[in-house]
């Protein structure tokens, strides 16, 4: 707001060049503006400062108004002449601005001050508040309930230029709504809500609607405090013993254990936690295949080194992606491609969805991945996976540079495909409805198979 109202360049620049280094720095600097305010003036924001921050729900610009026009408690402030919207705007410094979306800001954006918080004593009052708002562990308030339906509206019509703190994949990992405790969990609350888990009727094993437990929610939020805490109270670490909901996917949930969330977060010191307290390095994922596989997906370099270092099977090969170097491949990270290389990843592992590290690079036309793979002697003719081989993957999504490439350095044009869908590469071609690709394999001597299903016709 501050910058809206410079009008030159210079004076822009040299603002942004003097920004405050955090929060506590912004909002001491926004209040050192009123401070410096005729004492009238500042009154005036104080008050309504104190009723925005008091008020036991959020008040409307005419309530605001209102309020701030009585009396004070010792008689000496009188406001003597009306304050509009504008005006209070103004006095109060940017601290205060009136959500004029149907309090889309106050429900969609307050979950990002709570991280500031962390490490700090919980005030007692707001503690008690908190816990009000949330309702109990396995049965959510009202309050709570009407803010949960209201996020999935505006997630639904809200205005577009809006971008909420709420996706629809957090609001799944928080439901169903009706417990509370899924909520405190991944929106990091439980750090503020002492004595809020001595209800000692809540399952450990509780999942959400995902098949996801409450240590894995805890491990997305990114505090090892609530992580810490939930382990103390027994809560398991690699999976639950039941599903909360009948329709979650799997038993597994959709990350399938809290080590594989903290991976794929990248989140260090939550991934050490968890190796501390006895989380299994090479537990299966459900979407990933492991830990390792899913920090590799994500490039997480550092995460990945200390699974390594701590036992995780760099060849584990389960799951969507197959291995770690097949998964990162697929990805074009090609850091943690060298990463895993170096660590012993072997390089013509076969899998049985892309078929191999080199397909699932081919596959997604990443010409830089091919290139370091193939220098680094992957089997460029290996046949394994949907594909069959890598030349056919390359084919079949049309990336002609990679396909130049695998004839370049060897790739068999002719080679008859016994594993997967296709006779040879050009079969993969012609299903693919490139004429382009289908004329350049066969300017390199590719020839229809006599076992085709599919019909080449030469122009």
């Amino acid at each position: 707001m501050q910058l809206l109202g410079l009008l030159m360049e210079a004076a822009i620049l040299d603002r942004l060049g003097k920004l405050p280094l955090n929060l506590k720095t912004t909002y001491d600097e926004m209040y050192s503006q009123i401070a410096a305010r005729n004492q009238y003036d500042k009154a005036l924001a104080d008050r309504a400062l104190m009723w925005v921050m008091c008020a036991p729900r959020y008040l409307t610009s005419s309530e605001l108004l209102s309020a701030i026009s009585l009396p004070s408690d010792d008689g000496e402030f009188y406001m003597a002449e009306e304050v509009d919207d504008a005006l209070l705007l103004d006095l109060c410094s940017d601290f205060l601005i009136f959500d004029a979306y149907q309090k889309h800001y106050c429900r969609n954006y307050w979950v990002y001050h709570i991280p500031t918080q962390r490490g700090l004593r919980p005030d007692p009052g707001l503690s008690n508040l908190l816990m009000e708002f949330i309702g109990a562990p396995m049965e959510s308030s009202a309050y709570f309930r009407s803010w949960f339906q209201a996020v999935n509206h505006d997630l639904d019509f809200g205005p577009s230029r809006f971008k909420s703190f709420f996706t629809r994949g957090i609001m799944s990992q928080i439901s169903p709504c009706s417990v509370g405790l899924f909520a405190a969990c991944r929106l990091s609350l439980l750090g503020f809500m002492e004595g809020w888990l001595d209800d000692g009727t809540i399952p450990l094993g509780l999942t959400n609607c995902l098949g996801d437990n409450v240590m894995t929610l805890a491990t997305l939020s990114g505090w090892i405090t609530i992580c810490e805490t939930l382990l103390y109270r027994g809560f398991p670490i690699d999976s639950g013993f039941r599903r909360h909901d009948k329709f979650a996917r799997d038993y597994e949930g959709f990350y399938g254990n809290a080590l594989a969330a903290a991976a794929v977060q990248g989140y260090i010191p939550v991934v050490k936690c968890l190796l501390k307290h006895g989380a299994e390095v090479n537990m299966y994922s459900t979407i990933y295949g492991s830990a390792l596989i899913a920090a590799s997906t994500y490039g997480n370099i550092d995460v990945a080194r200390l699974l390594l270092n701590n036992g995780a099977d760099v060849d584990f090969n389960r799951g969507p992606y197959g291995s770690a170097l097949a998964a990162t491949s697929e990805v074009s990270n090609i850091d943690m491609v060298r990463f895993l290389l170096n660590n012993r990843a072997s390089i013509n592992l076969k899998n049985e969805d892309s078929g191999s590290a080199l397909a699932a690079a081919a596959a997604m036309g990443q010409i830089e991945v091919v290139q370091l793979l193939v220098e680094e002697g992957a089997n460029i003719d290996l046949q394994a996976g949907c594909y069959g081989t890598t030349l056919a993957a390359a084919a079949l999504h049309r990336h002609q540079g990679v396909i130049s490439l695998l004839i370049q350095n060897g790739a068999d044009v002719n080679l008859q495909i016994c594993a997967g869908e296709f006779s040879n590469a050009l079969d993969a071609a012609a299903v693919s409805g490139s004429t382009m690709i289908v004329k350049h394999l066969l300017r390199h001597g590719a020839a229809p198979s006599q076992n085709s299903s599919y019909k080449v016709i030469a122009h």
